[in-house]
């Protein structure tokens, strides 16, 4: 794992031009652990551990909802590998680095994100940054 200063960087990529406000169970996953990653390492926790225990806490509430939709597919869309499995291959590697995922509670997601690591172009892409592991 190479640490906070990656995360940081990553997250900022992504979270970063978030606009929905949007914390139901069906909001964007990305805006729930972008607030993880707000709270717990750029604010290093300074708003207090409630703040950052109901951000992980809704995290978990999307995560499971992605689960729950997921199902046996192999990718989001019925027909097949889409453009929103490569949105949510970041989403999900930042999701399993912040330790919000585990293979008890997520056995399809961590899978998923595995098919969705194995896949070429992700490999490809990850050496140009310098990895995703």
């Amino acid at each position: 794992m190479r640490g906070a200063a990656w995360l940081r960087r990553s997250a900022l990529r992504s979270v970063g031009s978030t606009s929905s406000g949007c914390t139901s169970p069906k909001a964007p996953l990305g805006w729930p652990i972008g607030n993880v990653v707000w709270l717990g390492l750029y604010r290093e926790g300074r708003d207090g551990p409630e703040l950052l225990a109901d951000a992980r806490s809704r995290a978990a509430r999307s995560l499971r909802f992605v689960e729950e939709q997921l199902g046996e597919q192999d990718f989001l869309l019925t027909g097949g590998f889409s453009a929103a499995d490569i949105m949510m291959a970041f989403t999900l590697g930042v999701a399993q680095r912040l330790e919000l995922m585990d293979v008890d509670a997520h056995p399809r997601l961590l899978g998923y994100l595995q098919r969705l690591m194995a896949r070429d172009g992700f490999r490809r892409a990850a050496a140009r940054v310098g990895g995703f592991d």
